[in-house]
């Protein structure tokens, strides 16, 4: 019998694999960084397999090799990043969210990550918001970044729009994560085409033969 993604069997052994994992081997350890400095495809796919498979932050999903996306990271998330890599992370959530942690700025500091917190309120996102998260991941090019809020809708929703403006993709092309995670309302619906229309407007805006390519 074939398996969907969407199967309850996947689903359970998923949680099942999940729960095992959780006190055996750090995440570091079945990467196997330390006996290849150099990352192959496979590893990029071994490595995104493996968080979004046992990180606890909901909705995580790895948008590109440098590009990952997620609900709110735990403690045990945090310990985590410098195996996957990771140099920086946004923040897109409020400091009052369910489940904030109140020294996560200073457990990422700690590890000699980058860390900025552009708390967007849900009711109310501004494009001004957006635009300063487009101008922050422009200027961690090059680097592995971590972009979370409290379930990966906020976050979600501005990589959309970062892939539109940004990298030049469709519509459909920059559907992921988003339309894996939620579907928006009509607050943000709205706020994506504010931001898309202004974008379009705006006499610096580029064309296709402009757009970065997606693995930079």
């Amino acid at each position: 019998m074939a398996l969907s993604e969407k199967s309850p069997y996947l689903g359970g052994a998923r949680a099942r694999l999940r729960l095992w994992y959780k006190s055996r081997r750090p995440l570091e350890d079945l990467l196997g960084r330390e006996r290849s400095p150099k990352r192959s495809s496979f590893d990029h796919w071994k490595a995104a397999w493996i968080s979004e498979l046992f990180m606890d932050a909901e909705n995580t999903h790895q948008v590109f090799d440098w590009l990952w996306s997620s609900g709110q990271l735990s403690e045990r998330d945090i310990d985590q990043l410098p195996a996957l890599g990771i140099q920086a992370v946004i923040n897109l959530a409020l400091p009052t969210s369910p489940q904030a942690l109140i020294d996560e700025a200073d457990r990422i500091a700690r590890l000699g990550i980058a860390y900025v917190q552009i708390p967007v309120l849900w009711e109310d996102p501004k494009p001004e918001q957006f635009h300063q998260f487009a101008a922050i991941l422009e200027a961690f090019r090059g680097r592995k970044v971590w972009v979370h809020c409290a379930k990966n809708m906020r976050a979600s929703a501005f990589i959309h729009l970062y892939r539109r403006q940004m990298l030049g993709h469709t519509d459909a092309e920059a559907g992921f994560p988003m339309l894996e995670v939620w579907s928006p309302d009509e607050i943000w619906r709205a706020f994506i085409q504010r931001v898309l229309l202004e974008h379009n407007s705006s006499p610096q805006s580029h064309g296709p033969e402009d757009s970065a390519c997606e693995g930079q």
